[in-house]
C-alpha cells in the first residue's frame, strides 16, 4: 500500500518540501492542504532576497545547522538559475548594499554562502548617503515569491501531486487521512499547533513600478530596517518593518510613510516610482526552526506521524530547500516504520 503523505501548509517552505518528498518518494500519495495558496501567502510577500535574516535568537550550534540549510537553499537555487526555468521560477542574481550605523556589518550569518562579499568603501558609503558606520556589499540569490510558488506548484502537479484548498483548525483532523503529515504552516503553528512560541515579526512593504534601480539597499539603525529590492521582472520592493507580535495584516499608514520616506532619502531616484500595491506578512519567529519528528497521541487504531518544518522567521526562501531535504528524510523514516507496523 503506497504511504499517504499530507503537507500542511502551502508558501515557500511546504511547497519546497513538497516537490522534494513527492521527487524522493514517487510510489507516495503526496498532498499539499492549506487554506492559502499563492497569491495569498506569507512567501508572496517577502522580497526573497536570499540572506539569513530574523531567526529569533538561535544559539550556536542552531546557527551552524542553519548555515548548512541555506548553504543547501543557494546551491539548489543557483542550479534553478543557471537553467531555462530560471525566469519562470523568478530565480536571478542581485548586488546588495547592507549599511549600519554602526560597524558590525561583516559579522552576518550567511555571509560565506555570498558571492564577492566586502566591506563598502568610504566613496560607496558616500554614493549612498552615508558619512559614516559601515556598510558592506555582496551579491546572492534573488527568489520572487510570487513567481517562485507558482512554478513550484506546476513541479508538484507534474510529479501527480494534489493541491487542496482547506482549513483545518487541529493536525488531528487530518488522522484518519494521511499516514504522515508535514506541518509547514509558519505562523499558524501558533493555534494548529499550540505553540506559542511562534510569534509575528510584522513586515509592510510598498510595491513600486521598476524605474530605474537595480540594486537591494538596506540601512539598519536603531532596529528600525529599510531596503529597496529590485525583483527578478518587473517591481522594487521598499520595507519594511519588523514590528515583534503585531498580528495586524492591514497597511498601517504611518508605516507607509517612514518606509516611503526612508527608502527614498537611501535612494532618491525611487521618488518619481508608481506605487503598485502595499503588502503586509507575518514573519514566523520562534527562538529556533522546528524541524523535528513527532508521533502524535493515538486515536483508536491510528498513530500519526508528524514532521514539524516551521519557525523560519525572515528566512523562509533562505532556508527552505536545505530544510526540505531534512524533512525528507524524517518522512522516510516514518514511512519505513509505517511499512514495518503493517507487516507485524
Amino acid at each position: 500500500m503506497a504511504a499517504s503523505i499530507c503537507v500542511v501548509g502551502g508558501g515557500v517552505v511546504g511547497m519546497m518540501s513538497a516537490v522534494n518528498i513527492a521527487e524522493s518518494l514517487p510510489s507516495a500519495d503526496v498532498t499539499v492542504l492549506a487554506d492559502a495558496f499563492t497569491p495569498d501567502t506569507t512567501s508572496d510577500v517577502a522580497a526573497g532576497f536570499c540572506f539569513p535574516h530574523c531567526l529569533g535568537d538561535t544559539p550556536g550550534h542552531l546557527v551552524r545547522v542553519c548555515s548548512r540549510w541555506f548553504g543547501e537553499t543557494v546551491d539548489h537555487l543557483l542550479s534553478v538559475y543557471k537553467s531555462p526555468a530560471a525566469a519562470d521560477a523568478g530565480v536571478s542574481m542581485l548586488t546588495g548594499y547592507l549599511m549600519s550605523a554602526t560597524t558590525d556589518t561583516l559579522n552576518v550569518a550567511g555571509r560565506e554562502r555570498t558571492f564577492g562579499l566586502r566591506p563598502m568603501s568610504a566613496a560607496e558609503l558616500r554614493v549612498c548617503g552615508k558619512t559614516g558606520g559601515s556598510g558592506i556589499t555582496f551579491t546572492t540569490l534573488l527568489a520572487e515569491g510570487g513567481r517562485l510558488l507558482p512554478w513550484l506548484m506546476d513541479t508538484f502537479k507534474a510529479t501527480g501531486g494534489q493541491l487542496v484548498r482547506r482549513k483545518i483548525m487541529s493536525l488531528s483532523e487530518l488522522y484518519d487521512e494521511f499516514d504522515v503529515l508535514v506541518n509547514c504552516t509558519g505562523i499558524g503553528a501558533n493555534q494548529l499547533v499550540r505553540d506559542e512560541t511562534v510569534q509575528p515579526v510584522r513586515g509592510q512593504l510598498i510595491m513600486v513600478s521598476r524605474h530605474r534601480h537595480r540594486h537591494r539597499h538596506r540601512h539598519r539603525h536603531r532596529q528600525r530596517h529599510r531596503h529597496a529590492s529590485q525583483t527578478a521582472i518587473n517591481h522594487v520592493t521598499l520595507g519594511g518593518t519588523e514590528q515583534e507580535g503585531n498580528w495586524n495584516l492591514s497597511p498601517v499608514e504611518t508605516d507607509r510613510e517612514r518606509i516611503w520616506e526612508g527608502c527614498v532619502r537611501l535612494v532618491p531616484s525611487l521618488k518619481g516610482a508608481r506605487v503598485i500595491a502595499d503588502r503586509v506578512g507575518l514573519r514566523p519567529c520562534r527562538p529556533t526552526v522546528r524541524l523535528e519528528r513527532e508521533t502524535g497521541v493515538q486515536q483508536g487504531t491510528t498513530t500519526p506521524q508528524i514532521v514539524h518544518n516551521y519557525g523560519h522567521g525572515g528566512a523562509g526562501v533562505s532556508l527552505s530547500w536545505g530544510c526540505a531535504l531534512d524533512t525528507v528524510q524524517l518522512v522516510k523514516d516514518c514511512v519505513h516504520d509505517i511499512s514495518c507496523w503493517r507487516q507485524t
